[in-house]
């Protein structure tokens, strides 16, 4: 109950803190929501969720995407959602 109380809130803090979040590593369009980690043009709670959920478990390369992003994403290469989930890890209400 308390991992899922602390994903609850790290939503919504992602929501809250990346509202002007500037996107330097990938060319994700404008109209993506942040939580679109694949930017497939869905929020998914088995592809995004897992996608954030594998990060916070540490999980990098091959094993953070294999057999989870949607068949529809834009950003498909490990790296590249490593790297978006680490800039939003990173971003503050300052940003």
């Amino acid at each position: 109950m308390k991992k899922a109380s602390l994903f609850i809130g790290f939503m919504f803090y992602l929501i809250l803190s990346t509202s002007s979040y500037s996107q330097t590593e990938s060319q994700r369009s404008d109209n993506v929501s942040v939580l679109d980690i694949d930017a497939s043009g869905d929020v998914d709670a088995l592809t995004d969720g897992l996608l954030i959920l594998r990060s916070l478990f540490g999980y990098s390369d091959d094993a953070l995407s294999t057999g989870v992003v949607s068949s529809n994403c834009i950003d498909c290469e490990p790296e590249v959602i490593g790297g978006y989930i680490e800039e939003i890890k990173n971003a503050t209400y300052a940003d």
